[in-house]
């Protein structure tokens, strides 16, 4: 009997040593093959823009950071990972606004999220790699160059597809009035700002602060008035593609050479996490203008900069922030790619918005612009070569004329489109009823973990240490007796 409980005892104490050990190992992070075949980035700026960015620098198990943000107080940065070991960090604000700091750590996993902190709730988040040995390290996926092919390889709308992003019945009267409202809000809205950089980073705050997405018509149905600019200003709600359109034409009322960019982005919620970003995504549409004082592309995405939404018939306003306004080539490549891009002439031809206008009255109401404020802000770091795009080799300062390019052709690459791509060719008749594929394209913010105390990492490992040792004695020791009572 007794020798039936030694075996029994004997082989659970085995089973538990190896159950310790496998879990024990689990922590230790490990790169998978997806991780090793990223491109290594030491230095990630999250935009370019002097009003609103952050500079982090990866130093083995330490990324230090520093930025500064317009007219929002930063409370913290940390890195957002489970079971971190070793962990030191320093914070601090300067005199001049801005802040610095630093945050070392070891986690168990092989990527985590770099966050910024700020006094109202909101984070900025973006994804950090880790490998044993030699630390943290921005991964870049490729799909930057990928954006911008697109961008110089771009195809221009007819001019009635382009009217019919302006108004979803073609109706003249509605074309001709939304014209005026666009143009109206865009002299409201940039009334004393000098520049068209900063007049484009007015416009894409207003958008993101007047405008919510619309989970409605998300979840049930998608049409041609929905995306309309027309429908987004006078409801003051759309999904990604209308509020795009809507930002797009009020950067062409403002006198800028303006592209629609079309392609995909994560969604963790839905299946489709950082990995699959290069192939399965989720449809989404967001822009870039040419700024020519530094002859580049900037990209913004406003729909991912509301936080307000439409939902059972209800409008729910939250304060925006201002993250994907410039946002570097990139930090845009964690979670957006582009696969396609589009010239639409919201005005007709876009030179003719240069044109002076007079202000005419309007028959919509248009919501008040926001104080502008000057302040001066701490040096923003430049670009290098590697990251905007360069300029098309269509044109320099203007698109060439429609008739030198094909009316929506198809893309040569199929397989960067998919087949629920939405709306690229509207025919004339524009049928309000015609369904356009759901999306699912809101801000997808990875959650983000507390960090938990080093000591308490510790000293989970010296427990797992003690145990271990202690059922290793006790196999030791049942196997000596079992043997002694054998022999006997």
């Amino acid at each position: 009997m007794i020798m039936k409980l030694l075996k029994r005892l004997s082989i659970f104490t085995i089973l538990c040593i190896f159950i310790m050990t496998a879990s024990s190992s689990a922590q230790i992070p490990v790169v998978d093959d997806y991780q090793a075949s990223l491109g290594r980035v030491y230095t990630l700026d999250t935009t370019f823009d002097s009003e609103r960015y952050a500079r982090f620098t990866a130093d083995g198990n330490t990324i230090h950071a520093r930025g500064y943000f317009k007219d929002c107080v930063v409370t913290g940065f940390f890195i957002s990972s489970q079971n971190l070991r070793n962990i030191r960090s320093e914070f601090a604000i300067n005199s001049d606004g801005s802040f610095s700091a630093s945050f070392s750590g070891t986690p168990s996993e092989k990527n985590a999220y770099a966050v910024i902190s700020f006094e109202d709730g909101n984070a900025m988040a973006y994804r950090v790699e880790y490998t044993p040995g030699t630390g943290w390290f921005f991964g870049d996926n490729g799909l930057s160059a990928r954006t911008a092919a697109a961008l110089e390889h771009y195809f221009t709308a007819s001019l009635t597809v382009s009217e019919n992003y302006v108004s979803g019945s073609l109706d003249p009267r509605e074309i001709k009035e939304t014209r005026e409202n666009l143009l109206e809000i865009v002299s409201q809205v940039t009334a004393g700002i000098d520049g068209d950089y900063q007049k484009a980073r007015a416009l894409s705050i207003w958008v993101a602060d007047n405008i919510v997405y619309d989970r409605d018509a998300r979840d049930n149905e998608v049409d041609e008035e929905t995306i309309s600019v027309s429908n987004t200003l006078k409801r003051g709600r759309s999904v990604c593609i209308g509020i795009a359109n809507t930002y797009g034409a009020l950067l062409e009322a403002a006198g800028l050479k303006v592209l629609n960019i079309k392609g995909g982005v994560i969604s963790p919620a839905e299946g489709v996490p950082y990995e699959l970003l290069a192939d399965k995504t989720l449809i989404h549409e967001w822009v870039a203008f040419w700024y020519e004082d530094e002859s580049r592309w900037v990209y913004a995405d406003p729909t991912w900069d509301m936080r307000g939404f439409y939902q059972y018939g209800e409008y729910n306003y939250k304060p925006s922030i201002i993250k994907h306004f410039d946002i570097s080539p990139l930090a845009l490549s964690f979670d957006h790619r582009g696969d396609r891009a589009e010239l639409r002439q919201y005005f007709g031809q876009q030179e003719a918005v240069n044109e002076p206008h007079v202000s005419t009255s309007i028959t919509t109401t248009v919501p008040s612009a926001p104080t502008q404020t000057t302040t001066t802000s701490p040096s923003v770091p430049t670009q290098t070569t590697t990251n905007p795009p360069t300029e098309p080799a269509q044109a320099e300062t203007s698109p060439p004329p429609v008739s030198e390019q094909e009316e929506n052709p198809p893309p040569t690459d199929s397989s960067t489109v998919t087949e629920t791509e939405p709306v690229t060719e509207i025919t004339t008749s524009a049928n309000p009823s015609d369904k356009i594929p759901s999306e699912t394209t809101e801000p997808q913010e990875p959650t983000i973990v507390p960090v938990i105390s080093s000591d308490k990492n510790e000293s989970g490992f010296v427990v797992y240490l003690v145990v271990g040792a202690v059922l290793l004695l006790a196999a030791v020791l049942s196997f000596f007796v079992v043997k002694f009572k054998i022999k006997k």
